[in-house]
């Protein structure tokens, strides 16, 4: 770490940070459309759709390798594996499957989005730039981030290690007023490496080019744009969710002009400066 403060002191200082426009169909202000659907460039997925979780088991027998992880590769012990959905996922699916005394965790990427069904296309490519961050994130930061056992492209299929059991949502626990007292020394730990380390701080321009491109996400941005920013404040979007009782407080948020005003500046961020991988 010590070397790499000092490289940085040496080449990058002085440097400043610059703003690199994401192109495409999107929004420069808050708005509700679904253009995002129409930039969209899809290819058919022609493997078995992992939609519940009869099919995923059935994936995961038929994978010589997590057979290996899970049951030390016993296809007599094909009934000790359990699998649990992850219901949390907006984009993608993701399960819980569990094996004799392991864990781990598999993510699928359907060629849509999740929440918004098949109409909604979206490329599977996302994952593979996932995979490639993940791999990136543990090697700066190893501590916090769980290791990639397989990514399986043909299948679109990512599996990682299962960061301890029982695992609990970070969501959930927040509901359930649980009380994180490293949270906070932990997120910034692994936030600050994964930024600093694929940043032009620290990289020279030609390898933050070239990382640039190979992380590139347009559409997965596109699509997180769509699901997570912009759909909670539209009241006719299917996602939304809410009680009658909860109704006048949504409301009241979404006629905010300072709650509008500070989604749009973060909504701006997040699509026109590339600082880092993230």
């Amino acid at each position: 770490m010590q070397c790499h403060l000092q490289q940085y002191q040496r080449v990058h200082k002085g440097r400043q940070t610059s703003l690199l426009p994401l192109s495409g169909v999107l929004k420069s202000s808050l708005g509700l459309s679904k253009d995002v659907r129409k930039v969209s460039q899809v290819v058919k997925a022609t493997h078995q759709i992992l939609k519940d979780t009869a099919s995923v088991k059935q994936y995961v027998n038929s994978n010589e390798a997590l057979l290996k992880t899970l049951v030390n590769g016993n296809v007599s012990k094909l009934d000790a594996i359990r699998v649990e959905e992850v219901p949390d996922g907006k984009i993608n699916y993701v399960y819980k499957v569990h094996g004799e005394g392991t864990s781990v965790v598999l993510k699928y990427a359907p060629p849509f989005v999740k929440i918004e069904g098949e109409d909604f296309k979206l490329s599977q490519e996302r994952l593979r730039v996932e995979s490639s961050a993940l791999v990136l994130a543990r090697e700066v930061c190893p501590e916090h981030t769980p290791s990639v056992l397989l990514y399986d492209p043909s299948a679109s299929v990512l599996v990682t290690e299962c960061l301890g059991l029982p695992l609990i949502r970070l969501s959930q626990g927040i509901a359930e007023k649980r009380v994180y007292h490293k949270f906070a020394e932990q997120i910034a730990n692994l936030l600050s490496k994964q930024l600093f380390f694929t940043s032009r701080y620290f990289l020279d321009a030609k390898a933050f080019r070239e990382k640039l491109a190979a992380f590139e996400n347009r559409e997965a941005v596109a699509a997180n744009l769509n699901v997570v920013i912009d759909a909670p404040f539209d009241p006719q979007d299917r996602s939304n969710s809410v009680s009658p009782r909860e109704d006048p407080f949504v409301d009241r948020i979404r006629s905010d002009q300072r709650v509008l005003d500070v989604v749009r500046h973060l909504r701006n961020l997040y699509v026109r400066r590339k600082e880092a991988i993230v």
